[in-house]
């Protein structure tokens, strides 16, 4: 009894002080349910190109085998595209070995919608997941704007058309878009902390199962450990070599556990077939993409749209070249950057500069060289006979939704509404990213208007047209509640108790 009194009173007590914060992350998860469910009950089933990879994938891990590149897909399903390569067969087992208990057995039975259904569902988890991981960041990072940023990062990062796509698909991109998230909400907690015994355990099993996830994952594997390198250098005390030691030392036993439980993969897998870590294809297979050399890379318009243009992606409605998603997507990165800059000077906020301000100065650092990393990744792999994707920068492109969201949430005579009028373009954006995709690449009727557009893509799908509505419910309640918990988060006086209020300290104890 006296257990359970205690437990009452904790939530008790967790609610009187964060009401508003839980509210409005309540209103994150409402949103997010309406808007990538709406695209997971909607699309059809086999509509995602990479798709029935991922589920083949998850169905010969549920048989006890990894795929190999050369064996194409294997499943009992006539439904799954009869292709000689597995294109999945390169990416590391975790997001299969999840989603092998769930889909295997339907799979068996030839049941594929319902196992698509269930990789959809556990993608939307994940990304569920990543949306209350950003909001822990947004925690770590934000200052006496941390309730604020908590609610606002993830509810303008879970719009971005990428990420609300693959959320609703079978893919393991959620996966690390989680783990990437975690690690470097980690990484900033162990900057601001010290390299605590129990964080750096912690960060190690997640930088093991981040390159389970993903090879891609391997940027946030090398700022993370890199951050804890310089952790070690701050907090430290003994001299700056010896405390370099230490943290080197400390980074290296961190990589080789995480070598040791995943190298086994890339080796064995994918370099013995193919020569490479990151491809299980052998190299004298005939390339399936035209040769692209760097130069032609790093020159081309796609590329450099990726940021800018590409964060809703592409949708009807062309004006002056570009769509209207493409011109939201503009319009929400330039606002939130100027937002930020403008209140960076209007602070004069390069004090950040001082010397008690610079675990602050190391955090953000950290975040710029992710983004880059991940950029620069992007870069190599389109060169040769690789691709531009927003998929591969979709970790950075998350985490850049608290750059966008401080931009736009911190002013504080908006009262929280920049924030809102961005969420409510984005999911505006996703929706009718939705309905581009059932106009362009179904045959389903579209005169009738795009509400029963969507209606009809649900009931190809088996599920009741009722459920469109209901979704799209689910968005306005939720983008309510964001709205409110802001306006009150956002009041002077709340501002000013989080200002006096005990944060995350450096190492002088100052905050």
């Amino acid at each position: 009894m006296e257990k359970k009194h205690n437990l009452k009173s904790s939530l008790v007590g967790l609610w009187q002080r964060h009401t508003w914060l839980i509210i409005g992350l309540f209103g994150v998860v409402l949103t997010f349910i309406g808007g990538a469910g709406l695209r997971t009950t909607t699309i059809p089933w086999l509509l995602s190109a990479d798709a029935p990879f991922h589920l083949d994938y998850a169905w010969q891990v549920y048989k006890g085998v990894l795929p190999a590149a050369m064996g194409g897909i294997q499943a009992p399903v006539a439904a799954l595209p009869n292709h000689p390569v597995h294109l999945a067969a390169q990416h590391p087992p975790l997001y299969y070995a999840i989603l092998a208990p769930l889909a295997g057995p339907f799979m068996d039975n030839g049941d594929w919608p319902m196992a698509t259904a269930l990789g959809r569902l556990l993608s939307m988890g994940l990304g569920l997941l990543s949306a209350l991981a950003l909001a822990w960041v947004a925690w770590i990072v934000g200052g006496k704007y941390r309730r604020i940023l908590a609610i606002a990062a993830p509810a303008i990062a879970i719009t971005f058309v990428p990420f609300a796509g693959v959320a609703a698909a079978v893919y393991n991109d959620t996966l690390v878009v989680f783990t990437s998230t975690v690690a470097l909400g980690l990484a900033a907690l162990i900057i601001y902390r010290g390299p605590r015994p129990s964080y750096v355990g912690v960060l190690t099993v997640v930088l093991l199962l981040g390159m389970a996830s993903k090879v891609s994952f391997v940027s946030a594997f090398f700022v993370a450990v890199l951050s804890l390198i310089g952790a070690f250098v701050l907090h430290g005390k003994d001299t700056f070599s010896k405390n370099t030691g230490k943290g080197i030392g400390c980074g290296a036993l961190v990589s080789l556990v995480v070598i040791g439980g995943i190298g086994w993969f890339y080796y064995l897998h994918n370099f013995q077939a193919s020569g490479s870590l990151i491809s299980a294809q052998p190299s004298s297979l005939p390339p399936m993409r035209e040769y692209r050399p760097f130069l032609q890379v790093i020159i081309s318009q796609k590329l450099w749209e990726l940021v800018p243009f590409g964060l809703f992606r592409r949708s009807f409605h062309e004006i002056g070249g570009y769509t209207l998603n493409q011109w939201i997507s503009i319009s929400v990165f330039v606002l939130g950057m100027l937002g930020s800059i403008a209140w960076f000077v209007k602070e004069k906020a390069w004090h950040i500069f001082h010397k008690t301000r610079r675990l602050h100065l190391l955090v953000a650092t950290m975040f710029t060289a992710h983004f880059g990393i991940v950029f620069a990744q992007q870069m190599v792999y389109a060169t040769g006979y690789g691709s531009i994707n927003f998929r591969y920068i979709l970790p950075a492109w998350f985490l850049m939704g608290l750059v966008l969201a401080f931009g736009v949430s911190v002013w504080q005579f908006l009262r929280g509404f920049g924030a809102v009028l961005v969420a409510i373009a984005g999911w505006v954006a996703v929706i009718n990213s939705t309905v581009f995709a059932l106009s362009s690449r179904t045959n389903l009727p579209t005169e009738h208007g795009w509400v029963p557009l969507l209606q009809s893509g649900a009931e190809q799908n088996g599920f009741a047209p009722v459920i469109v509505p209901i979704l799209l419910l689910a968005i306005v309640l939720g983008l309510t509640l964001i709205a409110i918990a802001l306006w009150y988060a956002t009041s002077p006086r709340n501002i000013k108790a989080e200002a006096s209020s005990k944060r995350l300290p450096d190492r002088k104890g100052s905050t």
